[in-house]
């Protein structure tokens, strides 16, 4: 394979993982289907009047995100027990589970609100790791030229405390994120100035 070849190879890795980063991609992936699925589901109870109660529309819920979001059916078993998970994470700072239920006694609707957003936010963790692993984890040739390439790309944009490519490698990650901010913005510019070019 010719060098320029394998550069334009490397380069449309890049340009892969930019396109999996934006903002456009993040949005349809993950944050429409998120909401969509909190949005449809359907309260039986706005308040919890007991703990089985906060339970079931809780597990229900979680059974109907991941139904909903392409993440398949589970058991009610499963369910449940994903939603003890979720609940005690979502409600870490206020004193897990037990705080939650309280919450939920006057606001069932926050609560799983709340679920929903961490569930969200797991979800869009997921779905960035995805994206990632396009890239051979030991392929260090390969995050080199994603770090020279990304660099360039920013050119005077790029802020960080050295540009060389083989002391930067190992944070192509960030590099490409950057790279994939760097195109959401100019695309958002664009998109601005052509509606008020229109106005």
């Amino acid at each position: 394979m010719s060098k320029e070849k394998s550069k334009e190879k490397k380069q449309s890795t890049l340009e892969l993982l930019a396109g999996g980063l934006s903002e456009e991609a993040v949005r349809k992936k993950v944050l429409d289907p998120s909401r969509k699925a909190f949005m449809s589901y359907d309260f039986t109870a706005t308040k919890a009047s007991s703990y089985d109660q906060f339970n079931k529309i809780g597990s229900g819920f979680v059974k109907h995100y991941m139904k909903e979001t392409g993440m398949g059916d589970i058991s009610d078993e499963k369910a449940s027990a994903l939603f003890q998970r979720y609940i005690n994470k979502a409600f870490e700072s206020e004193g897990g589970i037990k705080a939650a239920y309280e919450s939920a006694r006057k606001d069932m609707f926050g609560v799983i609100q709340n679920v929903s957003r961490h569930m969200e936010s797991e979800a869009k963790n997921d779905y960035t790791q995805d994206v990632f692993s396009v890239v051979d984890p030991t392929d260090f040739e390969a995050q080199k030229e994603i770090a020279t390439e990304t660099i360039g790309a920013l050119g005077s944009l790029y802020k960080g405390p050295t540009k060389k490519p083989e002391a930067l490698a190992h944070n192509w990650r960030m590099l490409a994120m950057n790279y994939a901010g760097m195109r959401d913005t100019a695309k958002n510019l664009v998109g601005d100035y052509d509606t008020k070019k229109a106005a």
